[in-house]
C-alpha cells in the first residue's frame, strides 16, 4: 500500500499546485507542504522547483512520479488480481478508431477463447486511457496517439495504413493529388485528443500546414458518423484503411491519390513501465494477434 506522503505526491502532481492537492485531499496546504519536504528530506533531492508561480518537476520528481505511478497501478491491479486469482477481471483500453475498425476480430477470438472471464472494454482517447492505466483502471490499452516512452512499455500491435478518402461523386477527387489541393475541401475530422486527429496534424505540420489552414472542416466524435457523411459526399476524410475497408471494397468510397500517401502508422500496445504483470500482458497480446490471423486467414 502506498504511504500517505507518496499519495499526497501523486496528487500534487496531477494537480500541479499545492492547494488545489490540499483540497482533493482534504488536509491543509501546510500538511501537503509538509509532506512533499518528508519526501525530499528521504530521498535527499529536491522533488518540484517553482518558475514564478508556476509549479514545475524536478528531474527527480519526474523518476519518482514514473515509479510510483507503476506501483500504484500494480497495487490497484494486484487487489482485483487477489480477490479472483484464476481468470481475474481484464480491464482493457482502445481509442475509438482502433476499437471500431481495428479489433473486432481479435477481440471475439478472445471472448471465445475466455468465456468465463469478465472483462471491460473502454473506449476513449489516448491521454485518456493512458491516465486510466496510471491510476489503475485499466490493465492495458491499444492506443494510436503518442505517448511517453519512458512512462509505458509498448509493442506495436500491427502497422496500418492512414489515407485519404472521399465519396465517388467528389468533385473533381481524381485531380486531388496534394495537401494544398485539399484546402478548399469541406474536411470531415476526429475530436481533439484523439489518436487519428494527432497524426493528422502532424503529418499536416510536416507539410507546414494545419487544420486551420482548410476553408472549413467539421470535429465529430464518430468514426461511423465520419464515414457515413463522407459516402454522402460531405467532405473528405483521413482515417484507417480497415476502418473503411467495407466502403472502399463496395465503391461508396475511394481512396485520394495524395502523394506521398498512405502512411503507415503503429498501432500500439502499452502497459505501465516496468508493471510486475508485464508478462501476462505479453500473454494477453499474443492471443489478441493470434484471434486475429483466425479471423483473416
Amino acid at each position: 500500500m502506498l504511504d500517505f506522503r507518496m499519495q499526497t505526491f501523486l496528487t500534487v502532481c496531477e494537480e500541479m499546485n499545492y492547494t488545489k492537492a490540499a483540497e482533493r485531499l482534504h488536509i491543509t496546504q501546510p500538511a501537503v507542504s509538509q509532506h512533499i519536504h518528508y519526501l525530499e528530506q528521504h530521498y535527499g533531492c529536491a522533488l518540484f522547483t517553482f518558475t514564478g508561480k508556476k509549479l514545475n518537476l524536478t528531474n527527480a520528481g519526474k523518476l519518482l512520479l514514473n515509479a510510483m505511478q507503476t506501483q500504484q497501478h500494480d497495487e490497484t491491479r494486484l487487489m482485483i488480481k487477489m480477490k479472483q486469482p484464476t481468470e481475474a477481471p481484464l480491464a482493457i483500453g482502445a481509442t475509438l478508431s482502433v476499437a471500431e475498425g481495428l479489433l473486432q476480430d481479435a477481440f471475439a477470438s478472445y471472448l471465445k477463447q475466455h468465456p468465463n472471464r469478465s472483462i471491460t472494454l473502454t473506449i476513449d482517447n489516448t491521454k485518456t486511457l493512458l491516465k486510466s492505466i496510471d491510476q489503475g483502471k485499466l490493465d492495458v490499452a491499444f492506443v494510436e496517439g503518442y505517448y511517453a516512452k519512458d512512462a509505458y512499455d509498448a509493442i506495436c500491435y500491427r502497422k496500418e495504413p492512414f489515407l485519404a478518402v472521399c465519396a465517388p461523386s467528389f468533385p473533381h477527387w481524381q485531380s486531388l493529388t496534394t495537401l494544398e489541393d485539399l484546402l478548399t475541401c469541406p474536411l470531415l475530422l476526429r475530436e481533439e485528443g484523439s489518436g487519428s486527429r494527432a497524426i493528422l496534424e502532424r503529418y499536416l505540420a510536416e507539410q507546414n500546414i494545419a487544420i486551420h489552414d482548410f476553408t472549413a472542416y467539421t470535429e465529430i466524435g464518430s468514426v461511423h458518423l465520419i464515414k457515413e457523411l463522407a459516402v454522402k459526399g460531405c467532405g473528405i476524410t483521413f482515417l484507417y484503411e480497415n476502418t473503411a475497408k467495407r466502403e472502399i471494397a463496395e465503391g461508396s468510397l475511394v481512396i485520394l491519390p495524395l502523394k506521398g500517401m498512405p502512411l503507415h502508422h503503429d498501432i500500439t500496445f502499452l502497459w505501465r513501465k516496468h508493471s510486475q504483470f508485464a508478462d501476462d500482458y505479453r500473454r494477453l497480446l499474443e492471443e489478441f494477434q493470434k484471434g486475429e490471423c483466425l479471423y483473416t486467414k
